[in-house]
């Protein structure tokens, strides 16, 4: 490899970053060039007046084209490129117009429009184009600007802007503190960290995992999620929170959440307390939190199965959480002590739900179901279950009516719907 330097404005001498491409062949390139055609070499004292020149130039196994400053930003040119070719800018305004390739492109502090590859990959080191077809190959951004879309086999950006247009990719998009507008993910995965999303994003059949992004809008889709440190947001009346397992660690969350898996939420809060952001989840809802907030005001739950852990210095009870069971409610097998009971007479029995997976999910009056799962011993006729309520925190009470022998039973216990 060959390091290039060129003399800044200021007078100082600035490397030219040349690791991008092998530098088999080297050619200059100023559109502004007076060298006659017949003396072009491609020399830094006789270079060619476009990037098309250069490139058939070089030979098979390609090179570097340095493209020289233009005071008056002309153009170097289009380039259909059949050899891997590095694109370096020296100075500013370093511009070309659409480029085609059949292999490796590599643009450093240039801009050009289009970029269509049929082979090989593409990579944009402060550079700026249009718009990005790279078919199956991969596309590495940084520090770069990519104004419309971006089709790619992978894509990795870092410090980019890619706010415009309709990003799809196929297999895999990791980004580091980039600005990233619609993107989808069509058989893979997106990796995030620091971004700053737009619009939809959506990997359907793949996984999204991201710490420290910003969801501004558009909703998301995945089958599985897994954001810590987030912050989601949009429109709760029409955008949601849509896919798989999905787990939210510190994370402030605006936008509904439809789960055809489990939903994991740690230390999070909610964008308003806003009672549409509903979370809907067939395969159980879990918060682990240290403070939740006035859940009154917040998302109502619908699962099958819940859990709910919180310090107990918060001193948080489930009561006040907006709950609905989708299919079945919440059901226990509890051991009641059966009270010996008289003919005619009523006895009670108060039991604890401490330590069960009903602990907290009371309040005192709420409904319950109880039924016992075997006959109860009877001690003549009439005998059995009366009633059961929620006499006191964490304690079901029940009333039996005689003739009962009295023992210990197993009994369902459920919230009533």
């Amino acid at each position: 490899m060959v390091a290039l330097v060129r003399r800044s404005p200021s007078g100082d001498f600035q490397e030219i970053e040349t690791s991008i491409a092998p530098l088999s062949a080297l050619m200059w390139v100023d559109p502004d060039t007076d060298v006659p055609t017949e003396d072009q070499t491609g020399s830094i004292g006789a270079p060619y007046a476009t990037v098309q020149q250069a490139h058939d130039a070089l030979p098979a196994n390609g090179g570097t084209i340095v493209v020289c400053f233009s005071a008056d930003e002309v153009s170097a040119g289009p380039l259909v490129a059949t050899k891997s070719i590095g694109l370096q800018g020296f100075g500013q305004g370093a511009e070309m117009d659409d480029i085609e390739s059949t292999s490796d492109v590599y643009l450093n502090a240039v801009v050009a429009s289009n970029v269509t590859l049929t082979g090989g990959n593409l990579r944009l080191i402060e550079a700026q184009c249009t718009a990005i077809d790279a078919g199956a190959g991969s596309v590495n951004l940084f520090d770069s600007i990519v104004s419309d879309s971006i089709v790619a086999g992978q894509l990795t950006a870092r410090d980019s802007q890619l706010t415009s247009g309709n990003h799809v990719i196929e297999t895999l998009v990791t980004s580091q503190n980039s600005v990233i507008g619609p993107m989808t993910v069509t058989a893979g995965d997106i990796v995030s960290q620091g971004d700053t999303w737009n619009s939809a994003v959506s990997a359907a059949a793949g996984t999204i995992t991201a710490q420290g992004s910003t969801f501004e809008q558009g909703g998301l889709a995945f089958a599985t999620l897994d954001l810590k440190d987030c912050t989601i947001g949009g429109d709760p009346d029409t955008e949601v929170i849509d896919g798989g397992a999905a787990s939210f660690d510190d994370c402030t969350i605006g936008l509904p959440i439809t789960s055809s898996g489990s939903v994991s939420l740690k230390d999070c809060s909610f964008d308003g307390g806003e009672a549409n952001l509903a979370i809907v989840s067939a395969g159980g809802i879990c918060i682990n939190t240290r403070l939740i907030g006035d859940w009154d005001a917040g998302p109502e739950l619908q699962t099958d199965t819940f859990s709910y852990y919180a310090a107990s210095s918060v001193g948080h009870d489930m009561t006040s959480l907006n709950t609905t069971f989708l299919d079945a409610s919440l059901s226990i097998t509890l051991s009641v002590v059966v009270p010996a009971v008289a003919a005619d007479a009523v006895g009670y029995v108060d039991t604890t739900l401490v330590g069960t997976a009903l602990e907290g999910f009371f309040a005192v009056g709420d409904p319950v179901v109880v039924n016992p799962t075997t006959d109860l011993v009877a001690a003549g006729a009439g005998g059995g279950l009366l009633n059961a309520r929620i006499s006191a925190a964490n304690t079901l009470r029940c009333a039996f009516v005689g003739a009962l022998a009295g023992g210990a039973a197993d009994f369902t216990v459920s919230r009533a719907r």
